[in-house]
């Protein structure tokens, strides 16, 4: 390496200081360029690791989380949790002191760093140049709270309380990825069978659609991952009801159509857990939700079979939808519950007059048409649900659609 032109000056000093015997001087002239060397070299070390468009180098920084606490065994549980719910691709990395993180540092760049609150100023007051994204866990019952975001420049800090749940550090992780400027993959392991479309309609009224569905998604969920999405304009299922959600799939259509990029993240962030099996909240309107159109929805679901690991996607459908005629399309197995009574005999009819008239004959051959018993005092929650009566009927007509072949109406007799 070429020696700069200053350091070769203060190396010429010093051998004249030597020569006419100012040895003291000579001394600290060399200690003062040792330290001059040293903070340049590591200066450009690290310049060039920032700016460096090397492959190998951007794929390693994507990679690495590291998660900083002198509590071994409250770090060991928040690993954990990261690597179970943290669907990511982060190579986990588990320090007990900020000396050890800035070691590792000399041969990874960290992307994210969760450090906690009595910690980070140890991390602050070093030398090197500061991490880009940080998340700090506080400790609520610290008496000082310490602020080093502005001392630092342009770096992102969060700062969470230590003690919250596991999910607002897992919402935060995303948060930091998603305004990262570069990609950031996730699991991309599609299931070996494919993704299957399961829509559930009934053109009749108070009949159980929504509780079948998620009834199904349920059941399926205890072999496979499994995407609930109710498209109901006003979901009627309590545990729907009762989600508390900043976002929703409007949200998540848009985001889709805008970043796809990024849409591996976001589909991270937004969904949630219900009764075991993930779903992204209903739309608040569903007047935002009503023209997306069918080109767009086909996009998602072929998205969502190639870039996650979903096996079942469940479909709670409505007419309201402008592309209501396409999603039935889309469906590998369509549910249908019917009626003994005339009214329902009669809509029954004009939804199937509305199928042929639209070309869409082999929606109404793919169809599983069955009747339900009637039910008193049924449970108001999924989980119920699955323990109850209903269940069965539910698990009995899935099993009537897998080993019948919908596609001849020879085939599509009621399921009494």
């Amino acid at each position: 390496m070429l020696m700069s032109v200053t350091l070769r000056q203060d190396l010429f000093a010093m051998d004249q200081l030597m020569e006419e015997g100012e040895l003291d001087v000579a001394m600290g002239v060399a200690s003062e360029t040792k330290q001059t060397a040293k903070r340049k070299a590591e200066k450009e070390y690290f310049g060039k690791r920032k700016s460096s468009s090397s492959p190998g180098l951007l794929e390693r920084r994507r990679r690495i989380l590291a998660l900083v606490d002198a509590d071994a065994r409250y770090l060991h549980r928040l690993s954990s949790y990261l690597q179970e719910h943290l669907n990511v691709s982060f190579d986990i990395c588990e320090f007990t002191s900020p000396e050890q993180l800035l070691v590792f540092r000399m041969q990874a760049e960290p992307l994210i760093v969760v450090i906690s609150g009595e910690l980070y100023p140890a991390l602050c007051g070093t030398e090197q140049e500061m991490f880009s994204d940080v998340i700090v866990l506080e400790d609520p019952n610290a008496q000082e709270a310490v602020s080093c975001e502005e001392e630092h420049g342009t770096g992102k800090v969060t700062r969470l309380n230590k003690f919250s749940s596991s999910e607002r550090v897992v919402n935060a992780i995303l948060d930091h990825c998603l305004s990262c400027s570069e990609v950031i993959r996730v699991g991309d392991k599609a299931p070996q069978g494919g993704l299957q479309i399961l829509g559930v309609y009934s053109p009749l009224t108070r009949c159980l659609q929504s509780s079948f569905a998620a009834t199904l998604g349920k059941y399926l969920s205890k072999r496979s991952k499994v995407l609930y999405l109710t498209l109901e304009p006003y979901p009627s299922l309590k545990d729907v009801r009762e989600l508390e959600a900043e976002h929703d799939i409007t949200d998540f259509m848009y985001y889709f159509e805008c970043y796809p990029a990024k849409t591996p993240l976001y589909i991270e962030k937004v969904k949630v857990n219900l009764a075991g099996m993930d779903t992204i909240p209903p739309a608040k309107n569903f007047l935002t939700l009503r023209d997306i159109s069918g080109e767009t929805w086909q996009k998602v679901f072929e998205w969502i079979a190639r870039t996650t690991e979903y096996a079942y996607v469940i479909l709670d459908l409505h007419e309201n939808l402008t592309a209501f005629p396409e999603l039935l399309s889309m469906c590998d197995r369509l549910f249908t519950i019917c009626g003994k009574e005339a009214p329902a005999a009669h809509r029954l009819g004009l939804y199937r007059e509305m199928l042929f008239a639209s070309g869409l004959e082999e929606v109404w051959y793919r169809t599983i048409r069955f009747r339900l018993p009637h039910f008193s005092n049924l449970p108001t929650d999924i989980n119920g649900l699955q323990h109850s009566y209903f269940a069965k009927h539910v698990i009995k007509a899935y099993k009537q659609s897998t080993y019948r072949v919908p596609v001849k109406p020879a085939f599509q007799e009621v399921i009494a």
